[in-house]
């Protein structure tokens, strides 16, 4: 393999103009410096351009699954209210055919189970055209009122569903979680492992309150349809929220409620972010109160199914900052995010209903973490444009413009007869032989005068140009060049430019520029003045040689 220094060498070596080598230089020293500006700009923060991307990635993600979510809970709410009027249709109609009201569900307990029995249909039919994650009713009364805490006791249906987004169902995915377990034996379903006969409504917000305001409203019935915050049904580990319709007779007597829910599974399998550059980022489904939301009775989903939330059970207050809100909790952990209040529950209602917001949500300190990482990435390319930059300006400098500069320099200076000639500075000089055509050219005897005087002619020195090593050695020179070498050579130390030479001698300006530079080279000549002063001192000694 070749090494660095050959490299250099053979670049080197290229034939590059004059103009060509100052544009490459410039252009690298303006990208240097605007690095550095950039650079410089990024580091004190005025163009934090990253908390924009962040915030169109948040806001992105909030939406898409606030609309989803919206969507899918609207639906159910939807079914919850027609399978409401299902089911109070037909209670009412089983037990007219019994010559009894639902107020004597409270009497005649002894036909609840068939009740139930009657209703598993309906209940199970909803559930599956619904797809969500369990269904439910619930009688407003017991079996049996000795039994130990029957005031907290009410018999009803629960049916799970372990696979709601499945189109073809089959009774090995449902689970009796509440209900007569004569049902699950006939209908061949599974009890779940916290089975009971009945519901504990203690403390039941998802049982008494849609009855309360059913019961004060009793034109509203059927329009009422609430969904209530994240529960644990009582006596098992099953985390829902759950969406309940009352049940009402033709007469507005208010006997018990149905409806759907979201388990925290399908919520976590459905409704999780998909975003992937923010570690521990979660969504929650969570109550709103007073500008406070609530995480202790929230649906909490994040990237990992089976692992624990990265949250605490805990209130978040939103303080906005920059974009994004600042959370902070009453345990002192800080959160980052956005959050949208959700349009899920009823409207037009003449009472307050729960709000919830969906909140999307990453712990402070990841985020900040984040941030610094994506900041100290983009300053440590920034760093490496700058130093490539200045490294390789520094280098353009060296290697073709200071030995351009300097030969410019020298031809200026009264001594520029005594500057060195390199061949690489000839080959940059055709750019300064173009420069006589925009001016009027000097005179043949002005240019003898100085050439004369600079020569030293009359000076008394007794010693003449012809007889010096320089005139030898000049003359040699002159055998190298070509006869259109020196055609070109004889009409530019006549004062000719490069244009005249070029319409003189019917050639073109680039090959008149060629011969400048063969002529430069061979000649070893610094400047135009040290070959006409040399031509001239030769002429006056009798030398005919360029003539020929």
């Amino acid at each position: 393999m070749e090494t660095l220094h050959e490299k250099l060498k053979k670049f080197q070596a290229l034939k590059f103009s004059l103009r060509l080598r100052l544009y490459a230089f410039f252009a690298l020293a303006v990208l240097t410096i605007a690095s550095l500006l950039f650079f410089i700009l990024f580091a004190s923060g005025f163009l934090d351009t990253e908390v924009s991307d962040k915030y169109l990635i948040f806001s992105g993600e909030l939406e898409y699954i606030a609309s989803a979510l919206e969507k899918r809970l609207g639906l159910i709410s939807s079914m919850a209210l027609q399978m409401g009027v299902r089911i109070s249709k037909n209670a009412e109609n089983f037990l007219t055919d019994r010559n009894m009201t639902t107020n004597d569900l409270r009497l005649r307990t002894e036909i609840l189970n068939d009740l139930l029995a009657s209703e598993f249909d309906t209940v199970m039919f909803s559930l599956a055209q619904s797809r969500a994650s369990g269904a439910f009713m619930i009688l407003n009364s017991t079996v049996s009122a000795r039994m130990r805490d029957a005031m907290f006791s009410r018999a009803g249906l629960y049916i799970l569903n372990w696979e709601p987004d499945l189109i073809v169902s089959s009774t090995q995915q449902f689970q009796l979680l509440r209900g007569p377990s004569r049902i699950a034996v006939e209908r061949e379903l599974v009890m779940e492992k916290y089975w009971a006969l009945e519901f504990n409504i203690g403390d039941a917000d998802y049982f008494t309150v849609s009855q309360k305001y059913a019961a004060a409203y009793p034109k509203l019935a059927q329009q009422i349809c609430l969904w209530n915050p994240v529960v644990t049904i009582a006596g098992s580990n099953y985390k829902t929220m759950l969406c309940s319709v009352p049940l009402a007779d033709f007469e507005g007597n208010v006997f018990g409620v149905c409806g759907f829910d979201i388990s925290e599974l399908y919520f976590k399998r459905t409704f999780g972010p998909t975003v992937k550059n923010f570690k521990n980022i979660f969504c929650a489904l969570a109550p709103f109160d007073g500008g406070r939301i609530d995480l202790s009775h929230a649906m909490i989903s994040w990237r990992h199914l089976v692992e624990d939330e990265p949250v605490e059970t805990t209130t978040l207050i939103p303080v906005k900052s920059n974009g994004f809100n600042l959370y902070s909790s009453n345990t002192g952990t800080e959160y980052v995010g956005l959050h949208k209040t959700l349009k899920i529950q009823p409207t037009g209602l003449p009472f307050e209903v729960q709000e919830f917001v969906l909140a999307l949500l990453i712990p402070r300190k990841d985020f900040d973490a984040i941030k610094s990482g994506q900041r100290a990435a983009i300053i440590g390319i920034l760093a490496v444009i700058f130093i490539a930059g200045a490294l390789m300006s520094f280098f353009f400098n060296k290697l073709y413009v200071r030995p351009i500069t300097q030969a410019i320099g020298a031809a200026r200076d009264d001594g520029a007869e005594n500057a060195p000639c390199l061949q690489d500075t000839a080959i940059g000089m055709n750019h300064m032989l173009e420069l006589p055509s925009e001016h009027t050219p000097d005179s043949p005897q002005k240019l003898a005068d100085e050439a004369a005087d600079d020569a030293g002619v009359g000076a008394g020195t007794g010693e003449s140009f012809w007889d010096t090593d320089a005139a030898r050695k000049y003359a040699e020179r002159i055998k190298t060049l070509t006869a259109a070498e020196k055609k070109v050579f004889g009409l530019y130390t006549q004062g000719y430019t490069a244009s005249d030479i070029s319409r003189e001698l019917n050639i073109s300006l680039n090959t008149v520029k060629t011969h400048n530079k063969n002529i430069m080279v061979k000649m070893q000549a610094a400047s135009k003045r040290e070959l006409i002063s040399a031509n001239i001192e030769m002429l006056k000694n009798g030398n005919q040689t360029l003539r020929k």
